[in-house]
């Protein structure tokens, strides 16, 4: 399913598209698509659609994997607020949403999540694109770091031009990505108490994790 170009809001609150990647075969959470799970009653592709159209005031761009998964998903989150793409020819995984994410968008920046981050924040996001509007330019992307020290690149901003034509294999991951580029880590100590950055890239791989996060509540 090929989207047309995402229309972009002057008046919006952050000059970045929301992009959430769903192209993943979701091989740890059984014969069942993880992003059409639901966690209160929403299939998790669709938090994390409202979650960006909330952060961003844009329509979202869904990368769905292939064509026949952009449909389902499409069935699923509704045609209203989000357009669905097709992964780019030449990469895989992540990077290629990404990259076909990042070509349709006029905006200067993706701001990326994947479709199993069922707790992304609005405000997580907004804050994020707002340390990234300072900073592209001198940078290709954006990311927090744990408190490990590890880059949460799934959580992440791109310069819409750098994450369309990647410096890097095909078969590269996110990560090279970002060693491949300049990219500019927020650690923990720069994020505010009030921003639930953290909190907001918890991601659902297995069943069991669904079930815990039912089991806490997610709000």
């Amino acid at each position: 399913m090929k989207a047309e170009p995402v229309a972009e809001n002057a008046d919006a609150p952050a000059a970045a598209t929301g992009v959430v990647l769903a192209g993943g075969a979701s091989t740890r959470f059984g014969e069942a698509d993880k992003a059409v799970a639901t966690l209160d009653g929403r299939p998790l592709v669709g938090r994390a659609v409202g979650a960006h159209r909330a952060a961003t005031g844009r329509p979202v761009v869904v990368a769905g994997g292939g064509d026949e998964k952009c449909d389902r998903l499409a069935e699923v989150v509704g045609g209203e607020s989000a357009a669905f793409v097709t992964d780019a020819s030449g990469y895989r995984g992540p990077l290629a949403g990404l990259v076909a994410a990042a070509r349709e968008t006029a905006a200067r920046a993706v701001v990326v999540t994947g479709c199993d981050m069922p707790l992304v924040a609005p405000s997580a996001v907004r804050w994020l694109v707002g340390v990234a509007q300072r900073h592209l330019g001198r940078a290709d992307a954006v990311v927090p770091n744990d408190e490990e020290g590890r880059a949460q690149p799934l959580l992440g901003v791109y310069d819409a031009e750098f994450a369309a034509d990647p410096p890097v294999e095909g078969d590269a991951g996110l990560r090279a990505l970002l060693g491949a580029g300049e990219t500019r880590r927020v650690s923990p100590d720069e994020v505010p108490d009030s921003v639930p950055l953290a909190r907001s890239w918890t991601n659902v791989n297995t069943r069991e994790e669904l079930a815990d996060l039912r089991a806490t509540g997610a709000e």
